[in-house]
């Protein structure tokens, strides 16, 4: 099934506009994920997801869990729909790792093809933010940014550019 393109999920907007009855078609967008909710305000959309897997690899050892240690929600930002920034909030669950001989004692769930780890922003915004970047200077690529409904800063622009390089962004701001 190939992913619904930013006007497809306009259209849904649109013609559903509690939005609860159009979770099973944006679940779509999140190819292993469920959709839970969708909130829409004047200023921002807020996506509520979780991973549809009930079991977690250990990134240490490779053994599956299916026990839950605690749980969190990461936010993401990601593309905007119709000049509204998006927020994801991703459930997230922390497994205990059964292998006795293991190091790590706990693992978070990866979000798969949604955010690399520790992310603040989606693999699609951070692609969108790249090809700006790649084509214009950074105040250029802010100002058409802005233009398009995504918020940042000169500064942050630069952080795609230490993700294509294997680097992790610095931390802190």
């Amino acid at each position: 099934m190939m992913p619904l393109q930013t006007m497809e999920v306009i259209v849904i907007l649109r013609a559903i506009p509690n939005g609860r009855d159009c979770l099973p078609l944006l679940s779509a967008l999140f190819q292993g994920f469920t959709v839970l909710s969708i909130d829409t305000s004047a200023t921002v959309v807020s996506v509520t997801v979780e991973a549809q897997d009930q079991v977690g690899l250990c990134p240490g050892c490779g053994y599956e869990s299916r026990s839950v240690h605690s749980s969190y929600v990461r936010r993401l930002r990601d593309l905007p729909i119709l000049g509204r920034p998006v927020l994801i909030l991703a459930k997230v669950r922390r497994f205990r790792c059964q292998n006795s001989s293991c190091s790590r004692t706990t693992f978070a769930e990866p979000l798969g093809n949604l955010a690399l780890a520790h992310a603040q922003r989606t693999k699609r915004l951070t692609a969108q933010l790249l090809s700006l970047i790649l084509t214009t200077s950074s105040r250029s690529a802010t100002r058409l940014a802005h233009q398009m409904g995504i918020q940042t800063s000169p500064p942050r622009f630069c952080e795609p550019l230490t993700v294509v390089r294997g680097q992790q962004p610095p931390r802190g701001r």
